[in-house]
């Protein structure tokens, strides 16, 4: 990581998807939603939508022509992607990772549109254990990467005489 810029937007990333972890891991034990799932489960779909939108970019889509954004939440969405499939290929298939994007977003739609609660058992539980099981991968990959970056300095530190 070269600027502090990017290292603010792993930081950034990373608690995001802490966050929708979080979020999902109660989701699936039927536990209620915490009062900032809604924020969390919008900035997942941000996240996964800025991904989406580097796809384009990579898989000529027509989106891919107004692409003005970084391709970094690609990069980080497609390892967590890799390391969630077991995926020991160096070059991913990014319309695979178009489509697996895809139906995660969905699923957190589905879920963020959702304002019932789910039980544990219920038969009208949805099965979130593919975005669950990303984003916990997501989370451990950015983890490790904003930890790597916090503990590298910044640069030289000049003090101003006293």
């Amino acid at each position: 990581m070269s600027s502090v810029a990017e290292t603010a937007d792993v930081i950034e990333a990373a608690d995001t998807a802490i966050r929708v972890a979080g979020v999902l891991k109660l989701a699936e034990a039927g536990r209620p939603r915490p009062s900032r799932a809604d924020e969390a489960l919008k900035r997942g779909i941000e996240f996964i939508d800025q991904a989406l939108a580097g796809t384009s970019l990579l898989t000529g889509s027509s989106c891919g022509a107004s692409f003005a954004g970084s391709l970094s939440p690609l990069c980080w969405a497609t390892d967590g992607y890799l390391i969630q499939q077991k995926e020991t290929r160096t070059q991913p298939d990014y319309k695979e990772v178009e489509q697996f994007l895809a139906s995660v977003r969905d699923q957190l739609k589905g879920l963020r549109e959702r304002t019932d609660e789910i039980g544990p058992g219920s038969t009208d539980s949805p099965n979130l254990e593919q975005p669950a099981s990303f984003f916990r991968c997501l989370a451990r990959v950015l983890t490790q990467r904003a930890d790597l970056a916090m503990s590298k300095p910044s640069g030289p530190c000049v003090l101003s005489p006293t």
